[in-house]
């Protein structure tokens, strides 16, 4: 298994955790959060980035490229696999229906 990281902060750079790591507890970056699996709240300016995440999510772009659980709000937000919220400008969910994967505003799937 991966590195823990229970509390990540930085204002002028970003939590580039490693590929395999497990970020736990409060991520915030001035650009960047990303770690293979996020438990808890990931914000940054730019952008936060995870295979999987459970928690909150913010920031500009929030991508996803697995399962999301939970809530994201961001100018774009992107999960292959969605249990929760997504709030933003455009929101997509891989495995949604056709005509349900790009959605304005809100996107949602439980």
């Amino acid at each position: 298994m991966g590195r823990n990281s229970d509390l990540d902060f930085s204002l002028d750079g970003p939590p580039n955790l490693e590929h395999d790591t497990v970020a736990n507890g409060l991520m915030l970056a001035g650009y960047r959060v990303q770690a293979n699996q996020i438990h808890g709240i990931a914000g940054a300016l730019l952008m936060t980035r995870a295979h999987d995440m459970t928690g909150l999510a913010f920031g500009a772009f929030n991508g996803i490229s697995g399962k999301q659980t939970g809530l994201s709000v961001g100018l774009f937000n992107h999960a292959a696999e969605l249990n929760g919220v997504q709030i933003g400008l455009l929101n997509h969910v891989a495995d949604n229906p056709r005509w349900l994967r790009w959605l304005p505003v809100v996107n949602a799937r439980f």
